[in-house]
């Protein structure tokens, strides 16, 4: 009885002006849109979000697409106002907003690694670009 987890995460890009298809990256990088996943850390539902950061946001069914994209859309809304910068926002939204030092993707094995994964995502949503020559 869960709404589509890409309706709920297109909603949510919008609601909260991310970049068009930047939160349905993070969701297809973090749990392929499977809703009931739970990683060996911890981390639940469409958008992996940590149980504390879970509750941090006000979410009390983090399987619940509309809850979960809410959530990770309100939280990485908050990552891009802060350091305004989309692959350090992403890395934020991996490893924690304390873990950004010197304005650098923290190179700690796992979060250079899923950064280039939700880029390379996120830009197979962008538009093809056109020459106007010719």
């Amino acid at each position: 009885g869960h709404a589509s987890v890409d309706a709920v995460v297109a909603r949510a890009e919008r609601k909260h002006r991310l970049p068009r298809g930047l939160l349905a990256a993070i969701v297809e990088v973090e749990s392929n849109g499977r809703i009931h996943r739970i990683s060996s850390a911890g981390a639940m539902g469409p958008g992996q979000l940590m149980p504390g950061t879970a509750r941090m946001l006000g979410i009390s069914d983090p399987f619940d697409p509309a809850q979960a994209s809410e959530g990770a859309g309100r939280y990485l809304a908050t990552q891009l106002a802060t350091f305004r910068d989309v692959r350090l926002a992403v890395a934020a939204y991996n490893a924690g907003p304390g873990s950004i030092v010197s304005r650098q993707v923290p190179r700690n094995g796992e979060t250079e690694t899923y950064v280039r994964k939700v880029m390379s995502a996120y830009d197979r949503t962008l538009p093809t670009h056109t020459s106007l020559t010719g």
